[in-house]
């Protein structure tokens, strides 16, 4: 079986820019690898069903994320505080979504 490798980085490379961006996607196939190699990761840790979890609002706050910052504007202070204040709260939620099911949550 041969692969070539350099059609599939051409391939890939656009979704990994936009995972860079922080513009997460439905239908970017990276996007969900990296889930689930995160889950399998997750998984020797902790429960299965606790892993499967944390993952899935993983993936409910960043792709929620990405579409508040598609879809909101501020006109006064411009898209740059906009994307700064999106991102900030998802990366708070995420920290507390971590530490909950690190230290807080049994199964």
């Amino acid at each position: 079986m041969n692969i070539d490798l350099v059609a599939l980085k051409e391939f890939l490379i656009p979704y990994l820019d936009s995972l860079k961006g922080f513009h997460f996607s439905f239908l970017n196939p990276l996007f969900w690898i990296f889930l689930f190699i995160l889950f399998l990761i997750l998984r020797v840790l902790w429960y299965p069903e606790k892993s499967f979890y944390f993952c899935a609002i993983l993936a409910v706050i960043l792709l929620g994320a990405s579409k508040i910052e598609n879809c909101m504007t501020i006109g006064i202070f411009g898209e740059d505080l906009t994307l700064i204040l999106v991102r900030i709260l998802a990366l708070f939620l995420i920290l507390m979504l971590f530490l909950y099911y690190a230290f807080v949550r049994d199964h």
